[in-house]
């Protein structure tokens, strides 16, 4: 998608969406669900929504579009982990995973 930026990690996807406006990006990011939909029916890929979630990076106090795929509400957090890093919403932290092995 021309709006859109995809990184995959194994099983994980973050599909990313930059605009000034939050509520244009939320709308880019619901474009690319959509597309993803019809491709994940073809395949006969499932989602997990347990483990899906959204979050909008910004300083505004503006409100953001849900966002939502297979007809299931993508449930929007305050904080998102990907890769052992917990990101807030306002990008004001960041928690680093240390693993023991």
């Amino acid at each position: 998608m021309p709006h859109t930026l995809v990184a995959d990690y194994a099983n994980d996807k973050v599909i990313i969406s930059i605009n000034p406006e939050p509520i244009t990006a939320s709308s880019h990011l619901q474009n690319h669900l959509t597309l993803m939909e019809d491709w994940y029916t073809k395949w006969r890929l499932k989602i997990n929504h347990a483990k899906s979630m959204y979050t909008t990076f910004t300083l505004r106090l503006l409100p953001c579009l849900a966002v939502s795929i297979s007809g299931t509400q993508i449930p929007n957090s305050q904080t998102v982990k990907y890769l052992g890093l917990t990101l807030d919403r306002r990008l004001t932290g960041v928690s680093i995973l240390n693993l023991s092995v």
